[in-house]
């Protein structure tokens, strides 16, 4: 048995006996002991025995805890660390060739003179049209309320009578203030929201339809909306 393990054998069996003390004087001492926990006895037997045996004991596992015993390996016991499988060596990685200097392609001027193409249409095919409503809004500006009139009442499907009532309304509010044009694209949200009330209001508000003709209004905006090409 090395040192070490000589010592901390020893500060075990202390430790052990102290705790065989302890442990008689405790049950010899159990009245008293009981009678200060409870605060009926001034005597502080508690303290008496812990600055007796306590702080003792107290040492004597701090010491074992410093003191760990020296692990002595067997002769004929193979490590658990050892390598058991024979190394296979490990081919070694090889980095991408790179060239030095890249040649650019023969085909670069011809792109450059190319380059004020790019964006435009083919030819003979015709510009995207701007929005419906975008095309409404613009008709108002430009004073052209009759085919404002017109272009609206195809959007929401009303007659053109009520459609020139429509552009109109909106013409005179737009006119206050071109916040009108907020609140009539809130009617989209407010449908795609299922908040069908609202809708309703926001379409009396900005182009004065009520009841049946802002129902039929309505009603053909969520088909536009529900049709594949809104998406």
């Amino acid at each position: 048995m090395s040192d070490r393990n000589q010592a901390l054998a020893i500060l075990k069996q202390a430790r052990d006996a102290l705790l065989a003390r302890m442990t008689t004087e405790i049950l010899e001492q159990s009245e008293e002991i009981m009678a200060d926990a409870e605060g009926e006895s001034f005597l502080s037997e508690i303290e008496t025995l812990y600055d007796r045996m306590g702080n003792k004991l107290a040492h004597l596992n701090q010491m074992i805890a410093n003191l760990p015993s020296e692990v002595t390996e067997q002769p004929g016991e193979e490590s658990s660390f050892e390598r058991q499988d024979a190394a296979v060596e490990i081919e070694k990685a090889r980095l991408p060739h790179f060239p030095l200097k890249v040649t650019p392609p023969e085909d670069t001027s011809e792109l450059a003179e190319r380059a004020d193409l790019i964006g435009l249409p083919a030819p003979g095919t015709p510009l995207p049209k701007a929005p419906a409503f975008g095309r409404f809004v613009t008709l108002i500006e430009q004073g052209n309320v009759d085919e404002a009139g017109d272009l609206i009442g195809q959007i929401l499907g009303i007659s053109p009578f009520s459609g020139l009532k429509c552009a109109q309304t909106f013409a005179a509010r737009y006119e206050a203030d071109t916040a009108v044009v907020v609140q009539a694209m809130r009617i989209r949200h407010e449908l795609v929201a299922h908040r069908f009330n609202e809708a309703l209001m926001l379409m009396h508000e900005c182009f004065g339809l009520q009841g049946v003709e802002a129902m039929v209004a309505l009603h053909k905006m969520r088909d536009i909306l529900a049709a594949p090409s809104s998406s």
